[in-house]
C-alpha cells in the first residue's frame, strides 16, 4: 500500500473512533493530503484555514518565548477542534463530538502511527 494509501486508512480508522465530523492530515501550508468526512468541494478552505489555526498559535506562543504548543483546541457546545504539529511538514485536525480529555486519549495512537508512515515514506 502507498503512503497517502495507509494515511487514507489511519485517518479512516481514527474517524469512526473519535466520533469525528471531519478527520484530516495536511500539510503546514494546508494542502490536504489524507482525508474523511469533509468533500471534495470544502476540503482545500478547510486544509487552508486549519493550517493557519495551528501556524498562528505557533507564532503567538513563540512571540512570548513560549514553546510552541503541542495541541490546540478549540470547543464549542457540540464539538471540538483539535490540532496536532506532526513534525516540521505536516498536522493532524479532528472536528469531534467528544469532549476534549478523550479526544486526546484516542488520537493518541492514531498519531503514533501516522508519524512512523511519514517516517519510512520520505
Amino acid at each position: 500500500m502507498s503512503m497517502v494509501g495507509e494515511l487514507k486508512q489511519i485517518v479512516k480508522d481514527l474517524r469512526e473512533k473519535s466520533d469525528a465530523d471531519v478527520c484530516a492530515i495536511v500539510s503546514r501550508n494546508g494542502i490536504p493530503i489524507a482525508y474523511d468526512g469533509v468533500d471534495d468541494g470544502q476540503v482545500d478552505t478547510f486544509a487552508t484555514l486549519s493550517a493557519t489555526i495551528l501556524g498562528a498559535s505557533e507564532v503567538i506562543y513563540t512571540g512570548v518565548q513560549k514553546q510552541k504548543p503541542t495541541r490546540v483546541f478549540a470547543e464549542s457546545a457540540d464539538g471540538t477542534f483539535l490540532g496536532i504539529p506532526l513534525g516540521r511538514k505536516t498536522l493532524l485536525i479532528i472536528m469531534s463530538g467528544l469532549p476534549k480529555e478523550d479526544l486526546v486519549d484516542v488520537v493518541e495512537k492514531a498519531t503514533s502511527e501516522i508519524t512512523e508512515v511519514l517516517k519510512h515514506g520520505s
